[in-house]
């Protein structure tokens, strides 16, 4: 087991760099937020996701995985019971990670 201490920022840059190398067809979008999300026609999948830039286009994403990074203030929740879906259940998970500082 290795252990290597870092910045969270340099964490997430360096997974952003390493998932470009190796996934081609991933495809990330800065500086948007998305704002609600579309069903396909059958209605059991996520077909895309509306999101809206900062210079104020709104544009759509589809994509086999949609992923929300958002965190805490997420509102997938809210906009999968919005187009239909069930609410899913809450699902709390500790990872017995501990934190340390010094002063």
């Amino acid at each position: 087991m290795y252990t290597i201490a870092c910045t969270r920022q340099l964490l997430e840059n360096s997974i952003r760099h390493e998932l470009l190398i190796q996934c081609q067809n991933v495809k990330i979008i800065d500086n948007s937020r998305a704002n609600s999300l579309t069903k396909c026609t059958n209605g059991n999948r996520i077909l895309e996701v509306n999101a809206l830039s900062n210079t104020a286009l709104s544009d759509f994403y589809g994509g086999q995985l949609i992923v929300d990074a958002t965190g805490r203030r997420s509102e997938t929740v809210q906009w999968l019971e919005k187009i239909g879906f069930e609410k899913p259940p809450k699902l709390k998970i500790n990872f017995w990670i501990g934190y340390a500082t010094q002063k």
